[in-house]
């Protein structure tokens, strides 16, 4: 996933961690969108832009409504960081991966680590 647009209804219940940490709420202003920045934004800026860590919780108890809608490139496809992101000297971050496997390692680490938790609860 490259970025997220999301419109979220006057309920809310959008939170974000902000750099301390902290989980903050994106309360809902009328007439605009949020946009979150997912991994594969932050791989290919080397971190100049970081993933968004976001939950949802609803305070008040009433139906809630938000419409995503997600970005990204398609599985052919092959990114890597963009020169401009790389300070002069310095080495990207990150290599060249393939849409396909980037998703594949992103699974595959999904996948471990709801296992190792599943071990733990047996």
């Amino acid at each position: 996933m490259f970025f997220t647009i999301l419109w979220q209804d006057a309920v809310g219940g959008l939170q974000v961690v902000n750099r301390d940490g902290q989980w903050i709420r994106a309360t809902p202003i009328p007439g605009t969108f949020v946009v979150n920045i997912a991994d594969y934004l932050q791989r290919i800026t080397s971190d100049r832009y970081m993933s968004s860590i976001h939950r949802v919780q609803n305070w008040g108890g009433q139906e809630r409504m938000s419409i995503p809608f997600f970005w990204g490139f398609g599985l052919k496809e092959s990114c890597s960081v963009v020169e401009s992101c790389v300070e002069a000297g310095e080495k990207p971050k990150y290599e060249t991966i393939s849409c396909r496997d980037w998703l594949n390692n992103r699974l595959m680490a999904m996948f471990r680590t709801t296992t190792d938790v599943i071990d733990v609860v047996e």
